[in-house]
């Protein structure tokens, strides 16, 4: 059956029809034939039983289930006994299979666009000619035979010049007929209407998801310490394991998994993307949802479907994290009694872990956020192709494939020292147009309506009240979700994507609080705000506004953000100054450090903290971030000067301890270096903060190490040998060459 394609144009309802078309598979299937059967189609007003498309040959057949008598000639009408013994008349059998041959070659000339050899014809009668029939015995232009001789006919078909098996498959497919997988799905109409019925979703599938995943442009993806390009883990994720990608927003989660789901519904399996942000404790209701925005009738009805045609189910849950946070766990379970139910393998796209991941075993992919090389590309793609140089400065201050695309959508158009709050508002402002500062006010009011209810999403009557309160038209409503800033599925409504719920979230709480810089702060230390700080922060306008903000924050994250530029240049010299003076402090410290011995601690070595510079929260999340500086090669010299100044202190240190740690049997190098470096003994110190995440190996968290900054040659370098300790060399182990 491997080598015979079938494609109907309509149901097969008649007996003679459906024998005809399972002899002629029969057979073919018997002698290894290969062939492409059309069943039950229209060509120029006719309709034709069975269509047998061999390589550079062609056959009708024109098939007929008469029980009685027939009699009839090439010309002049034909009849058929009828029980009474009387004749009644029916058309020409013999000029109704001739025309039908005909038809056939004008469709193929039309098709081809030029001249097409006459196909073979054949009249057979099933399952044989009756008894008593006086019927033309054929001839070269139609063949009048019982079902029994059809093999025969076949196989006396000479080569004609004729079509190839792929052109046949390419007038099946011009002629919009409907490619059946089996004999058996072509006779049973309860699977034609399953066929039928995942060709339309496939297609809607295909024109819904395809143009989004075109859009993807090839990233890194880490799996148990194995860097992989994300095509490879497209491939993986219809290979049969279950697969959660995580990464943070904007990086290409989602994307991954609908280019995963169009390769595994090209291959036979049936996707079904479940919005996480619509699930509200019944997954059928948010799989039916999309089933139907797909032309299916419903989810049943496609899983069933599914099942009938033994084609695999891929549940593609997009956005775990956003489903509402006492929502998580009902959600796992329901997927992972999917899973097992339908026998589907799923892919999950997430910034966060599973709740009760022991219900659903997954394989755990990071997708790593795009370096410069793949930010330029996702630029140059939005910009038509065209040069990304003029982006660069701009690019270097973005995380996100998200935030790439609209610097390149929108080019030159953006000042240089765009915040990223700017970036998403320049690019709501150039979608909206005349309407931006009406859609930024009712966004804002959707997105704070959103974030205090912990939701990703309303229901269509949450927003019309919310419309009613505000003085939100319909129009302006519907203008967003034109522009693709809201995306409405069913009688849910949500954010297109989940950084500009961010972006206009940021924007609610500085309507809210105005310039109130301690009700800023108030709003950022509620955990519902966590992902909204960056953009809150860059959406600020006033310097000095800002700065009062940051003071009051202990952020190593958004530290390290303001030394990106992701704030704007102010609050990029704020944070260096910063640096500036938590490093010279850490010298300080370290010219003042005095350590004890006791047992009665870790490592039996505790420092002095009357000799310790006393460090606030927000020093430690300033000397977080320079640890976070050392990846892209800045402030090495400063840390590796700090380096060997707390050598020569421990040197000192060792010297003045040692008879005592002999006595006690302590070992004091060890003591002294984990006091000092790793931060075992509690980070009292501040060099401590900072080669912390060298020591553990947890300074690496993605791929934007800057080449040129050649950490490793120049570690090695360096005229550094700790005496006591092992920093230098741990850095090297975890610096690979080249970075």
């Amino acid at each position: 059956m491997a080598s015979i394609e079938i494609f109907i144009g309509a149901p097969i309802e008649h007996a003679s029809e459906r024998a005809v078309l399972a002899r002629a598979v029969e057979f073919l299937t018997a002698q290894g034939i290969p062939a492409v059967i059309l069943a039950n189609v229209n060509f120029g007003g006719r309709q034709i039983d069975l269509v047998i498309g061999l390589d550079q040959r062609a056959l009708v057949v024109e098939s007929k289930g008469f029980m009685s008598a027939v009699r009839g000639e090439e010309n002049g009408d034909w009849h058929v006994g009828r029980a009474s013994g009387r004749w009644k008349e029916i058309p020409n059998l013999y000029v109704q299979a001739l025309a039908e041959k005909n038809a056939l070659r004008d469709a193929m000339a039309a098709f081809a666009g030029t001249a097409v050899p006459y196909p073979y014809a054949a009249l057979v009668f099933v399952p044989a000619i009756p008894v008593g029939s006086t019927v033309p015995k054929g001839d070269f232009k139609v063949s009048v035979c019982g079902l029994d001789a059809l093999p025969a006919f076949i196989t006396s078909a000479a080569a004609q010049r004729g079509w190839s098996l792929d052109r046949w498959r390419a007038f099946a497919a011009h002629r919009r007929l409907i490619a059946v997988p089996s004999l058996d799905a072509a006779l049973s109409p309860e699977l034609l209407d399953a066929e039928r019925l995942l060709n339309a979703y496939s297609e809607a599938f295909t024109l819904t998801y395809g143009p989004l995943a075109s859009a993807m442009v090839p990233v890194s993806c880490v799996h148990d310490g194995e860097t992989l390009a994300s095509d490879i883990v497209a491939e993986r994720g219809i290979a049969g394991g279950n697969l959660l990608l995580m990464g943070a927003s904007g990086c290409g989660k989602s994307l991954l998994s609908y280019t995963g789901a169009l390769i595994a519904l090209a291959r036979g399996d049936v996707p079904i993307v479940i919005p996480a942000k619509d699930f509200e404790g019944n997954l059928r209701e948010v799989a039916n949802r999309e089933a139907t925005l797909l032309d299916a009738r419903s989810a049943v009805a496609l899983i069933r479907a599914a099942g009938l045609l033994d084609r695999p189910l891929l549940l593609v849950v997009d956005g775990y994290n956003e489903c509402t946070p006492s929502e998580r766990q009902r959600l796992t379970r329901s997927i992972a009694a999917a899973v097992k139910r339908y026998d589907a393998t799923v892919v999950i796209s997430s910034r966060i872990e599973l709740e009760r991941k022991d219900l659903l075993p997954v394989d755990t992919y990071g997708v790593q956020a795009p370096d410069m090389k793949t930010k330029q590309a996702i630029a140059r793609q939005a910009a038509g192709n065209g040069s990304a140089e003029a982006f660069s400065e701009l690019l270097d201050t973005v995380g996100s494939g998200l935030e790439a695309r609209m610097v390149g959508q929108l080019g030159q158009n953006l000042p240089a020292g765009t915040t990223k709050y700017g970036l998403f508002d320049a690019y709501v402002r150039e979608r909206l147009g005349p309407a931006a500062s009406d859609g930024i006010r009712a966004l804002s009011r959707i997105a704070g309506m959103m974030t205090d209810r912990v939701s990703f999403g309303l229901s269509v009557r949450d927003l019309d009240r919310l419309s009613d309160r505000e003085g939100v038209s319909g129009a302006l409503l519907q203008t967003l979700q034109v522009v693709n800033l809201l995306d409405k599925r069913g009688d849910r409504l949500s954010f297109s994507h989940e950084m500009f719920l961010n972006v206009f979230g940021a924007e609610a709480i500085l309507r809210r609080a105005g310039d109130n810089p301690d009700a800023v702060v108030s709003a950022l230390r509620l955990s519902r705000h966590l992902e909204m700080k960056p953009f809150v922060l860059g959406a600020i306008d006033d310097d000095g506004l800002r700065r009062q903000v940051l003071s009051k924050l202990s952020d190593v994250w958004i530290v390290s953000a303001c030394l990106a530029g992701q704030f704007g240049g102010d609050a990029r010299l704020w944070a260096n100054q910063r640096c500036d003076d938590v490093l010279s402090r850490a010298g300080q410290e370290i010219e003042t450090v005095r350590f004890d011995l006791s047992k009665d601690i870790a490592w039996n070595v505790l420092s002095k903290p009357e000799t310790l510079q006393e460090w606030t929260d927000q020093d430690r999340s300033v000397l977080g971030a320079i640890a976070r500086e050392l990846v892209a090669g800045r402030r090495l010299d400063q840390v590796l000067d700090l380096v060997g100044k707390m050598d020569d202190r421990l040197a000192e240190e060792y010297n003045r301890l040692f008879d005592e740690a002999k006595k006690q049997k302590i070992n004091l190098r060890s003591g002294l270096y984990a006091m000092s470096y790793t931060g075992f003994g509690g980070c009292e110190i501040g060099l401590a903060c900072i080669c912390n995440p060298i020591n553990s190996g947890h300074l690496y968290s993605g791929p934007n190490i800057a080449a040129e900054a050649n950490l490793r040659e120049r570690l090695g370098s360096e005229n550094i040998e700790p005496r006591p300790g092992r920093l230098a060399h741990r850095a090297r182990q975890i610096f690979p060459a080249g970075r």
